[in-house]
């Protein structure tokens, strides 16, 4: 049996109290490019805490009106035992209007993994939840604006051994399609595409991608009219970056490999290309170090351009994250790597596939880009995390780029000061006119804290 839960407005917990009175001092000493103190850079900042072990919130949408939904997973009496957790906050409000949990009747890892709002206010997360202690099944929820559990859909072949909802997405006209990972013993691992009435949660159809190798995805763009892009990669010991393409009807139309290295390649991002077909980005791996790699790929699977982008002095290079602004530029946010040291960086190309520009942004330690999103002027915005004291401290990190590259301003939040503590910003999106929205974790580790949604000034 499975149960969902929701409370209509979710308690701060003590500790999400002390959190606040603790930032709140934090914000003051934020460190922000320009004349504006980093304390305005911050409108609110809300803590939650549902249990005693890990929580975090790693996935956003916006929906009508400005609204903010979030989802992750919390541990219910360890790591090993985590159910999913789906939150909406109004536009003029810091403290949730809802927060609903789901728990699958096995115990074990219940996990969201990507999250969708159509017009309606309708928010879907897909993921998966564990059938015993070693085995899961996808998983997709529904929940309406009330934050009600509309309908849920479990999916696990009769013949495999694990099923995952990797990524979601919506089309024009209110069908959801899902796309994720079934696992065999002694078979190749194959994807999955199924589309669902977005009403009822019905399957509507189902169909697969196979090869002789294991094939996995890790995301997924849907165009308005229903055409699914599924990228990861395929291979045994010599791994490809994958890009496949399946049509509203159900029919896998073309699959795509890029190798770039004899070692493993993936395509981990894509996003919709202007004017046509997609943008991938992913990495190359070649003997530990790696370069971060873009394409563009058109509508009928031809592969317009392909980069690859590495700093110098024998770097390893990822691209974490994907985002395609109003004109048709590609930015890719991730991390660079030379020594001990780890180095933010952002890269932007032409619709083209000509390097624009790439900037760094060096901490103590360790600091690297998580997530990106873009404005209609061509703004980037970019969050992740940097460490202040080298093995000790990490914070919370956003930054803005201009369109041409100029860094605006950058503000950090250090939820635990004083503490050895590691706080990570893990999702930023578009918020209301003026404003952003950024969820992460607080905590020693990811196993031991709360989360954090914060509505940050332009």
């Amino acid at each position: 049996m499975r149960t969902a839960r929701c409370l209509t407005t979710a308690p701060a917990s003590a500790l999400a109290a002390a959190v606040l009175l603790v930032l709140a001092a934090c914000l003051l000493a934020a460190a922000v490019a320009g004349p504006a103190r980093a304390a305005s850079r911050f409108a609110w900042v809300d803590t939650r805490d549902p249990s005693s072990d890990s929580d975090w919130l790693a996935l956003s949408a916006l929906g009508p009106g400005g609204t903010l939904y979030a989802a992750g997973d919390f541990a219910v009496t360890s790591v090993l035992d985590s159910d999913i957790w789906v939150t909406k906050y109004l536009p003029g409000s810091s403290t949730p209007a809802w927060s609903c949990t789901w728990a699958g009747g096995a115990g074990g890892q219940d996990t969201a993994s990507d999250i969708a709002v159509d017009a309606t206010g309708r928010v879907y997360v897909a993921g998966y939840a564990a059938r015993d202690d070693t085995t899961y099944e996808a998983l997709v929820l529904c929940y309406d604006q009330q934050g009600t559990l509309i309908w849920q859909r479990d999916y696990q072949p009769s013949d495999a051994l694990d099923c995952f909802a990797v990524a979601i997405g919506l089309d024009a006209h209110g069908s959801v399609y899902v796309a994720g990972n079934i696992t065999y013993t002694g078979s190749p691992d194959q994807i999955f595409f199924d589309k669902l009435d977005g009403t009822t949660g019905d399957l509507v159809w189902e169909t697969r991608y196979t090869s002789s190798g294991d094939a996995e995805i890790y995301d997924l763009a849907v165009t308005p009219a229903g055409d699914c892009y599924a990228v990861g990669t395929e291979g045994d010991a010599a791994r490809d970056a994958l890009l496949v393409k399946a049509d509203a009807g159900g029919a896998v139309q073309w699959h795509q490999t890029w190798s770039g290295s004899s070692h493993a390649d993936v395509w981990s991002r894509v996003e919709p290309a202007r004017g046509g077909g997609v943008i991938v980005a992913g990495g190359v791996n070649v003997r530990g170090a790696g370069d971060i790699a873009v394409a563009r790929y058109s509508a009928s699977g031809a592969r317009d351009w392909v980069h690859r982008w590495g700093a110098a002095g024998g770097s390893d290079d990822m691209a974490n994250d994907l985002a395609v602004d109003a004109a048709g530029g590609v930015w890719v946010a991730g991390g660079s790597s030379v020594g001990n040291g780890f180095s933010a960086v952002i890269c932007k190309w032409r619709p083209s596939g000509k390097l624009l520009f790439s900037r760094h942004l060096s901490g103590t330690g360790l600091t690297w880009y998580s997530a990106i999103t873009t404005d209609r002027a061509g703004n980037a915005y970019v969050g992740g995390n940097c460490e202040v004291v080298r093995g000790q401290n990490e914070d919370a990190l956003v930054a803005k780029y201009s369109a041409s590259g100029v860094r605006r301003w950058k503000a950090t939040a250090d939820f635990n000061k004083g503490t050895k503590s590691s706080d990570w910003l893990e999702t930023i999106c578009l918020g209301p006119s003026g404003y952003l929205y950024a969820c992460g974790w607080i905590g020693a580790n990811k196993h031991d804290g709360a989360s954090f949604v914060m509505k940050i000034r332009r």
